[in-house]
């Protein structure tokens, strides 16, 4: 299924938006993108955003992991409903864990909050490097594997890892036009 980051809280009023910073932990090359939100999105909002931006495909669970607030735990239930500008200030950071069995672990970073660019559409991606691992591919380890393989093509492993990366694969690849154009395609009738 693919992500849809557009929803009726993207066509809100909105004066400000977060920046914010999502690393994806463990991998080398490194792999991250910067995004701009508009503040009126909540937690439920920047799931499909971070999916499309990273380059997954909505195909596993995730979970917003935020630190305790006040003294008292993040009730995760609730939390999907609260705007993120609520919960998080600038300079804070959260955990967000992407498919639970093979642990994509992303450091999300919430930089600045910053006044609205009325000629920018948001979502909008603004920088990033590296390309995402394919879904299924095992984790980490599974990821440093395929690299091996697909860097390699004397390896006996190397047509069929070809094969399954759909004939190509460059883990440095980044294109902020193309997660542009997924962070805004069109609403359909269903979000609305």
């Amino acid at each position: 299924m693919k992500p849809n980051p557009r929803n009726r809280r993207s066509q809100l009023p909105f004066q400000n938006v977060l920046q914010i910073l999502i690393e994806l932990e463990g991998v080398d090359p490194t792999v991250w993108r910067r995004i701009l939100v508009p503040e009126t999105f909540f937690w439920s909002d920047l799931h499909p955003i971070l999916q499309a931006a990273m380059g997954w495909g909505m195909e596993h669970d995730y979970e917003f992991i935020l630190e305790e607030k006040n003294g008292h735990e993040v009730d995760h239930q609730t939390l999907g409903e609260t705007r993120v500008a609520d919960s998080v200030k600038a300079d804070e950071t959260f955990e967000y864990l992407y498919d639970p069995e093979d642990q994509w672990r992303h450091k999300v970073t919430i930089e600045a909050i910053l006044p609205k660019n009325k000629l920018m559409q948001y979502p909008v991606c603004i920088g990033g490097e590296n390309a995402c691992p394919p879904e299924e591919c095992g984790g980490i380890k599974g990821y440093e594997d395929l690299l091996a393989c697909v860097e390699d093509p004397s390896s006996e492993d190397h047509k069929n890892v070809m094969e399954w990366v759909g004939g190509f694969f460059d883990p440095v690849g980044f294109d902020a036009n193309y997660v542009n154009q997924e962070l805004l395609w069109p609403l359909t009738e269903e979000i609305l």
